[in-house]
C-alpha cells in the first residue's frame, strides 16, 4: 500500500496578513486592488463568514503578472481550474439565498503557473518572493477561518473546489484515500490504518446518528451521494462507492491534508473535483450545481454536525 507524502512543511504566515485579516468586516472583500509590482497578496480574496462552513479555491485565477516569476520547480503544473472561482461564488449566492448563511471563503485570482497554493510552500512558489506572499495571504487567510469557526462553533468542514479534465464527467471528492483503499469492503475502511488517513476522521468519530467512517464516505448521509440525490454523479457515493481500475480519480492534496482532521483538530476537509459539462461550462451550469451543492452542503452538516447549523452576529 502507498503511503502519503502531502510535504507539511511549517506555514509561514506574515504577520501583516493576519492584522488585514483581523479587520474585515464580515463577507466583505479583501479591496480589488490590481498591482503593477511587489503585492502578490493582493490577489487573494478573503471572505468572512458566519456559519461553519469554509470554501477554497486555488487554481481558479488567470492573472499572470510579469513581475512573478513562472513556476519551473519540480516539474510544476500550472493547468488553471477554469470556472471555479465563478462557481464558489454562484454558491456563495446560493447559500444566501437559504437566509442569512455566509462562508468563510478564500480565493486566489493568481494564475497557477505563478503560485500553487495547494502545495507546500516551497513548490508552490518555487522561492519567488512575491508569489510567497501571496501564498502566505491565501493560508494565514485559511487558518483565520479555522481559528474563528472553532471559537465559534467548535467544529466544521472545509471544501476545497478544484476542477478536473477526467473524461467520466463526475464530481469527485477527496478524503486522502486512494482508489484502491475505497475499493476496500466497508469493514476495512472503518478501520484504524485507513481511518487514520481520512480527512474526515474527527466527524467520524464524533457524527450526531454514530455512522461510520464507510457511511459517511459511500452510504446515504455521504456528501457524494448527496449530491447524487442532487442530479449529480459523484464518487465516492451510494452509487458510485469507488473508482473503476484504471478510472483517474482525485483522492486529496495539501489543502485537504492540512487544514483537515487528518492532521488533527475539528475541522473535517473535502477536496471536491469538478467535472466540466454541467457543471462548470455555463452561467446556468453553475447556478443548478451551486443550488444543489448547498442543498447537499446544508443537509450534510445537519445530518452529522449539528442538529441547527449555528450563526454567528459578527
Amino acid at each position: 500500500m502507498r503511503r502519503r507524502h502531502y510535504h507539511l512543511l511549517p506555514i509561514v504566515i506574515i504577520i501583516s496578513v493576519c492584522s488585514f485579516a483581523c479587520k474585515q468586516e464580515a463577507q466583505e472583500p479583501t479591496k480589488p486592488i490590481i498591482p503593477t509590482s511587489g503585492d502578490g497578496a493582493s490577489y487573494i480574496e478573503y471572505l468572512k463568514g458566519n456559519m461553519p462552513l469554509i470554501l477554497t479555491v486555488s487554481h481558479g485565477g488567470s492573472e499572470k503578472p510579469e513581475w512573478i516569476k513562472n513556476r519551473v520547480c519540480q516539474d510544476a503544473v500550472n493547468v488553471q481550474d477554469e470556472f471555479t472561482l465563478e462557481l464558489a461564488k454562484e454558491i456563495v449566492d446560493a447559500l444566501a439565498e437559504n437566509g442569512t448563511y455566509k462562508p468563510f471563503v478564500i480565493l486566489n485570482k493568481l494564475h497557477r503557473s505563478k503560485v500553487d497554493l495547494n502545495r507546500n510552500r516551497l513548490d508552490g512558489t518555487c522561492g519567488d518572493p512575491h508569489s510567497q506572499k501571496a501564498y502566505d495571504a491565501f493560508h494565514g487567510f485559511i487558518q483565520e477561518a479555522k481559528t474563528r469557526i472553532a471559537q465559534q462553533f467548535s467544529k466544521g468542514i472545509l471544501i476545497d473546489i478544484h476542477g478536473h479534465g477526467h473524461e467520466v464527467q463526475r464530481i469527485e471528492l477527496g478524503y486522502l484515500l486512494y482508489e484502491e483503499e475505497l475499493r476496500v469492503n466497508d469493514d476495512a475502511l472503518n478501520q484504524a490504518p485507513l481511518l487514520s488517513y481520512s480527512s474526515i476522521q474527527h466527524i467520524a468519530q464524533n457524527n450526531l446518528k454514530k455512522l461510520t467512517h464507510a457511511e459517511l464516505v459511500r452510504g446515504p448521509s455521504a456528501f457524494g451521494t448527496l449530491l447524487q440525490n442532487q442530479g449529480f454523479n459523484s464518487v465516492p457515493s451510494k452509487d458510485i462507492p469507488y473508482p473503476q481500475i484504471d478510472e483517474p480519480y482525485f483522492s486529496g492534496g495539501y489543502i485537504t491534508a492540512t487544514y483537515g482532521s487528518y492532521s488533527g483538530g475539528t475541522m473535517d476537509a473535502i477536496q471536491m473535483e469538478c467535472n466540466r459539462e454541467q457543471v462548470r461550462d455555463s452561467v446556468a451550469s453553475r447556478k443548478a450545481f451551486a443550488k444543489a451543492f448547498v442543498a447537499s452542503i446544508l443537509e450534510y452538516l445537519q445530518t452529522n454536525y449539528f442538529e441547527e447549523i449555528p450563526q454567528s452576529k459578527d
